[in-house]
C-alpha cells in the first residue's frame, strides 16, 4: 500500500509464482566424411560400413539439470578421397546459475569455451565440437496498470507519479537475477459527484431547492460546479402530505396488541394516526382481527444418535444429548410447542502420532488399505455405539530409485567401486543399492571391456644390427625383445619379437707385388693398379667379412704396341704418336702418362676374348664415348723373355658394338615378398647390388656377373628402397616401391 499525495491510497495486490528454473534442449547438425572400410568413433561407438551411401548417427547428451544436448552427424560414406581433416562443429548454450551442463564427460558449471575430441580409427583428422557455454541469471518480469485522478500522485518506487505513460522499476533479487515491474499508469480526468434524496411538504406550503421554489411533487435536479473539478448533481424528490384512510384484516393466535389496544378476541379495532401519512396528513386506519387459539405442548419419542442428529420437522441439527423444544405451527399459525429427547454418542476420532514410513507402498491391514503415496490418511470405524472411530495415520512413502550410470569403456575389467565388484567381459550390469531412507536404488551400468592382445613377430636373423620399425627401436644384440603398443582402443597390445644378431668381420690380407696384374681369385677380379684393396665376403650368416690388402702393380716395358678398345667409350693404347696420327682422336694428357689403367682384351673373330694387360684409355674430343661400328685395331700385349714386366705386341682387329641399354628395374611397384628383375646389366663386368631403405639402412649386398639380367626380392615392409648397381665404369641408383 502506497499513500498518495493526493488522498487515498495506491493499493497493488501482487500473485508472486515461483516457478522451476525453464529447461532447454539443444541440438546441434554437422556433417563428416569416412571411405568404405574405415572406422568411425562417435560418442562411445564405433561405426564402418562396407557400402557407400548416407549414414546418420545421433548422440544424446543428458543435462542435469533436464533437457538434452542431441548431436546428428550426417555421414558420407564414400569410396575413397574422404576429408583428411578434422571437422570441428561449434555452438552456443546458456545455463542458468546453480544448473549444470553435461558436455561429453564434462560437467560444466561455470561459463567459459569448451572442446570435446571423437577421433577417428584409420582417417585422418577427428571429429571436434567447440562449445560456448553462458551461465545467466534468469530475470521476472511482472508488468499492471493503475488509474488516478487528475491532481492526484502515484507512488511507484521511489518515484512520485503525476503524469499518464509506462514507468519500470527494477528490484535486484538475492537469489539471482532482477524483477522487473513495468506500470503503466493512466491519469483520468475529476468524476461528477451525484446526490440524491427525498424531501416532504404539507400541501399548500412552499420548498426552496437551489434557485427553485417548489410547491407541487416531483423529482428535481440542480447542477452545482465544483472548486476542484467535476460537477455536484442534486437529485431531489419531493412529497406533498394529504389526510388518508384505510382498513387492514389481520389474524392472530392467542392474542395481538396492536398500538394501544389488546386485542384478546376477534373483531373491529380503530386507530388514528396523527400526520401520519407519507404527506404529513392524519391516517384513519380500522382492524378486522380474528384470534385463534394455540396447541396443548407434546412430548416426541426418544431418539438416540451419533454426533448429531437432524430434527427435520424443527429443521435443526442437534450435536449433544438433552431434551429439545420446537414451536411448531398449526393450521392456523398458531403455536404447538413439541418436546423431544435426544441422545447424542459421540464418534471417535484417533491420530497415530507414529509415523510410519515405508518404500514404495504400505499395507494398512485394520483399513485393508495400500498407500502408495506420501500423506495422512483417514479410516472411519465403528465404536461400540455404532459410532463412526475416524483414525488418520501420517505416512511417509519413499521410493525406490532406479537409474542408469555413465556407459564405461576401459581395458581387460573395470572395478565398479560403488558396487564393490570387478567386470571382466563386456554387458550391462545392474546392483541394488540402499538408498539415505533404506529403499532399493537400481543402477544400470553399461560395460564396454577391450581386451589388451599378445602377439609373437616372425624371428629375425640378419647382420650387426635390426632396426624394429614399428616399435621404432634399434636392437644390435640377439635376444627376445618385447614392446607394448596400443590397440584401437587405447589397450595394452604386447608384441615379442626375437632377434638373432650376426657380427660382420674385418681382417687384413698380406700385401702382394706383380707384374701389369693381379689376378684376386676370392673375388674373381683382376687388379692392374697399384693401391689398397678392399672387399666385402658373405660370412655363413650372410653378413659381412671385408678383407683389405696392398697390391703393387709393376708396369710393364712397352714397345710397338697399337690400340684396343673396349664397350664403345673408352680406347687402350701403348705408343702415343700412333695414336695421335688417328684424326678426331684426342689424348687426355700429352706430356703425362695417365695415372689410371684399364685392361687389354684380345678378341678371336668369334668374338671370344681374352684378358692380356692394362693401359692408358682415350676419349672422343667432345668428351663422348666412341662411336659404335667403327673397326679399330687392337695390339695384345704378350709378356717378353727375359725383360722385367716386359711386354711385345701383336695386332687384332676389332669393332666397337653398340652401346648397352641403361640398368632398370622390372617392376618398380611391387607387392611384399614379391621377385623383381635388373635388366641392362654387363654381362663381362662383376656388379654389386646393394639394397637400402629410404632412410639409407643397408638391407642387402649381392654381386653378379656372366648374365644380363638378376632377380632380386622385394621388402617384406611397404615403403620406398633403393638399389645400387656398381661396377668398374657405373654407379646406379634405381628405386623401388613396396606396396
Amino acid at each position: 500500500t502506497f499513500q498518495r499525495v493526493g488522498g487515498g491510497d495506491s493499493i497493488v495486490n501482487l500473485t508472486l509464482n515461483v516457478n522451476a528454473a525453464p529447461v532447454q534442449k539443444v541440438t546441434v547438425e554437422y556433417n563428416s566424411e569416412i571411405e568404405v572400410g574405415q572406422t568411425y568413433l562417435f560418442g562411445c561407438k564405433t561405426y564402418s560400413y562396407t557400402e557407400t551411401g548416407m549414414q546418420t548417427l545421433k548422440d544424446s547428451l543428458p543435462a542435469v539439470n533436464g533437457g538434452d544436448s542431441i548431436i546428428i552427424v550426417h555421414l558420407t560414406v564414400s569410396a575413397g578421397g574422404a576429408a583428411k581433416k578434422d571437422t570441428v562443429v561449434g555452438y552456443t548454450t546458456s545455463i542458468y546459475t546453480g544448473q549444470t551442463y553435461l558436455f561429453g564427460c564434462q560437467k560444466l558449471t561455470t561459463a567459459g569455451v569448451y572442446k570435446d575430441t571423437l577421433p577417428r580409427d584409420l582417417v585422418l583428422g577427428d571429429s571436434v565440437t567447440v562449445l560456448t557455454l553462458n551461465v545467466v541469471d534468469p530475470s521476472v518480469t511482472v508488468a499492471y496498470t493503475a488509474n488516478i485522478y487528475d491532481g492526484e500522485t502515484y507512488l511507484f518506487g521511489c518515484q512520485k507519479l503525476t503524469v499518464a505513460g509506462p514507468y519500470t522499476e527494477t528490484f535486484q533479487r538475492a537469489a539471482g537475477g532482477d524483477s522487473i515491474v513495468n506500470l503503466t499508469l493512466n491519469v483520468n480526468p475529476i468524476p461528477d459527484i451525484t446526490v440524491a434524496y427525498d424531501a416532504t411538504i404539507k400541501q399548500g406550503e412552499t420548498y426552496l431547492f437551489g434557485c427553485q421554489k417548489l410547491t407541487a411533487a416531483g423529482a428535481y435536479t440542480e447542477t452545482f460546479q465544483r472548486v476542484a473539478g467535476g460537477d455536484s448533481i442534486v437529485n431531489l424528490t419531493l412529497a406533498v402530505l394529504t389526510e388518508t384512510y384505510g382498513d387492514t384484516t389481520a389474524t392472530t393466535c392467542d392474542s395481538l396488541v396492536w398500538y394501544e389496544h389488546n386485542c384478546k378476541t376477534s373483531g373491529d379495532y380503530v386507530h388514528t394516526f396523527i400526520g401520519g401519512n407519507v404527506y404529513g396528513g392524519d391516517s384513519i386506519l380500522t382492524l378486522h382481527l380474528t384470534v385463534y387459539s394455540s396447541a396443548a405442548p407434546t412430548t416426541a419419542p426418544a431418539v438416540t444418535a451419533c454426533d448429531t442428529y437432524y430434527w427435520a420437522e424443527a429443521d435443526t441439527t442437534i450435536l449433544t444429548s438433552g431434551s429439545y423444544t420446537h414451536v411448531f405451527s398449526t393450521i392456523h399459525g398458531c403455536d404447538s410447542v413439541v418436546t423431544l429427547p435426544v441422545t447424542i454418542h459421540n464418534s471417535d476420532v484417533v491420530v497415530i502420532t507414529t509415523p510410519i514410513e515405508a518404500c514404495d507402498s504400505y499395507y494398512w491391514p485394520e483399513a485393508d488399505t495400500t498407500i502408495v503415496t506420501s500423506g495422512t490418511y483417514v479410516h472411519v470405524f465403528a465404536n461400540v455405539h455404532g459410532c463412526d472411530s475416524v483414525v488418520s495415520l501420517p505416512v511417509t512413502i519413499y521410493k525406490s530409485e532406479a537409474k542408469t550410470a555413465t556407459p564405461v569403456e576401459t581395458c581387460d575389467s573395470y572395478y565398479w567401486a560403488e558396487a564393490d565388484t570387478t567386470i571382466l567381459s563386456s554387458g550391462t550390469y545392474v546392483h541394488v543399492f540402499q538408498t539415505i531412507h533404506g529403499c532399493d536404488s537400481v543402477v544400470t551400468l553399461g560395460v564396454t571391456i577391450n581386451k589388451s592382445t599378445s602377439s609373437v613377430e616372425t624371428p629375425v636373423e640378419t647382420c650387426d644390427s635390426y632396426y624394429w620399425a614399428s616399435a621404432d627401436t634399434t636392437i644390435l644384440t640377439s635376444g627376445t625383445y618385447t614392446h607394448v603398443f596400443s590397440t584401437i582402443h587405447g589397450c595394452d597390445s604386447v608384441v615379442t619379437l626375437t632377434a638373432t644378431i650376426h657380427n660382420s668381420a674385418s681382417t687384413v690380407k698380406p700385401a702382394v707385388t706383380e707384374c701389369n696384374k693381379y689376378y684376386w681369385a676370392e673375388v674373381d677380379t683382376t687388379i692392374i693398379t697399384s693401391g689398397t684393396y678392399t672387399h666385402v665376403f658373405q660370412t655363413i650368416h650372410g653378413c659381412d667379412s671385408t678383407v683389405t690388402f696392398t697390391v703393387t702393380i709393376n708396369v710393364p716395358y712397352q714397345t710397338s704396341l697399337s690400340l684396343v678398345h673396349k664397350f664403345g667409350d673408352r680406347l687402350i693404347m701403348i705408343d702415343r704418336t700412333e695414336i695421335n696420327a688417328i684424326p678426331g682422336w684426342y689424348l687426355d694428357s700429352l706430356d703425362i702418362e695417365h695415372p689410371e689403367y684399364v685392361t687389354w682384351y684380345e678378341i678371336d673373330p668369334a668374338g671370344n676374348e681374352r684378358v692380356c694387360g692394362t693401359g692408358y684409355y682415350y676419349n672422343l674430343a667432345s668428351g663422348e664415348p666412341l662411336p659404335s661400328g667403327y673397326t679399330y685395331y687392337a695390339v695384345v700385349n704378350i709378356p717378353g723373355t727375359g725383360v722385367s714386366c716386359g711386354a711385345q705386341g701383336t695386332t687384332v682387329q676389332y669393332t666397337i658394338p653398340a652401346h648397352a641399354a641403361a640398368p632398370a628395374l622390372v617392376p618398380t611397384l611391387a607387392r611384399p615378398g614379391e621377385n623383381i628383375r635388373v635388366i641392362n646389366l654387363d654381362p663381362e663386368t662383376e656388379t654389386t647390388v646393394r639394397v637400402y631403405t629410404a632412410e639409407g639402412m643397408l638391407i642387402s649386398t649381392q654381386t653378379v656377373q656372366g648374365e644380363p639380367t638378376y632377380t632380386i626380392t622385394a621388402a617384406r615392409d611397404n615403403g620406398f628402397y633403393l638399389v645400387e648397381l656398381t661396377n668398374d665404369s657405373m654407379k646406379s641408383t634405381l628405386r623401388y616401391i613396396v606396396k
